[in-house]
């Protein structure tokens, strides 16, 4: 067999060796789907550059998010539930400060006093169910 250097370096492996998260990891936040931001960071190092934009689809507790934010991202996160949408929010606060939300912009989710009261008075009782949810994540 021939022998040739690669220039740009060793070739990656098909497999990574990234620690999982256990019930005692630091940044566990107790969702049952959550990924280790080790993971995160090596997929979105791999695929984008600084100023680039990181689009997550189903944002569960905001790992991709976050980790986007620290490398210096700009990032979408899309998600249906009000639990993920709270974890999220209080995630960023935590890691980057209460200056952070004021950038976030919130689409979906009642903004005011008629918002709130259109959710509330949904007749599919799933709709008015999400109501409750988000009454009872923002105002505890």
């Amino acid at each position: 067999y021939e022998t040739t250097v690669n220039p740009r370096g060793v070739a990656e492996n098909d497999v990574w060796n990234i620690q999982l998260l256990n019930s005692q990891s630091k940044e566990r936040l107790g969702y049952p789907s959550q990924k280790p931001e080790a993971l995160l960071e090596r997929i979105i190092m791999a695929s984008s550059n600084e100023g680039d934009v990181v689009l997550d689809a189903y944002c569960g507790c905001g790992t991709t998010v976050a980790v986007a934010e620290r490398l210096k991202r700009h990032w979408s996160g899309i998600d249906i539930t009000y639990q993920s949408i709270s974890l999220i929010l209080q995630r960023l606060e935590k890691q980057y400060g209460e200056d952070i939300l004021k950038q976030i912009m919130l689409n979906g989710i009642p903004r005011d006093f008629a918002s709130a009261k259109a959710l509330a008075q949904k007749k599919d009782d799933r709709l008015r169910k999400e109501f409750e949810k988000w009454a009872i994540l923002t105002y505890t």
